[in-house]
Order: structure tokens, then C-alpha cells, then sequence
């Protein structure tokens, strides 16, 4: 657990993961995918296009509701819970 700005206990992902995830935002895998899928500890799925995260715009697409979740910047996403899947 890990104590969040507000004050809350909120999980987090391991801290390799997070790495993998700071790796993948600062240097994208241009190629094959048009987006990065992520995950989110709580359980849903989603992903950034390229063409955002090389704007640095941290624009996450929920699969399932197909809401788009605007943050900030990169760590504002990461707290969100957001990983690289």
C-alpha cells in the first residue's frame, strides 16, 4: 500500500512495472501498434495512440466504456493507477 496526496491507501503496482511504464512513455514502441495498451489496479483496460504519447498528451481510452480519461501529465496518469499491459 502506498499513501496517495490526499491522505488515502491506495494498491500500487510493483515498482518494476512502474519502471516498464516510465520506459514506455518516454520512449514509445513506434512500429507494429498504433497505441500502448495499459491496465489500471482497479481491474480496467485501456490504451494511448502513439501519436498522444509522443505529444505528451496522457490521454487514456477505457475499453470498456470507451471514455477517454484525461491527465495532466505523466505521473498524474500513473497515480491514477495506469500501468503498461
Amino acid at each position: 500500500m502506498k499513501t496517495s496526496k490526499n491522505g488515502t491507501e491506495v494498491s500500487i503496482w510493483s515498482d518494476e512495472l512502474l519502471a516498464q511504464t516510465r520506459s514506455l512513455i518516454l520512449d514509445p514502441p513506434l512500429g507494429i501498434w498504433p497505441y500502448l495498451c495499459m491496465k489500471n489496479i482497479n481491474g480496467k483496460f485501456g490504451e494511448i495512440t502513439l501519436p498522444d504519447l509522443v505529444a505528451e498528451h496522457w490521454n487514456v481510452l477505457d475499453k470498456e466504456t470507451n471514455e477517454t480519461n484525461y491527465y495532466a501529465s505523466r505521473d498524474e496518469m500513473i497515480e491514477a493507477g495506469w500501468a503498461v499491459d
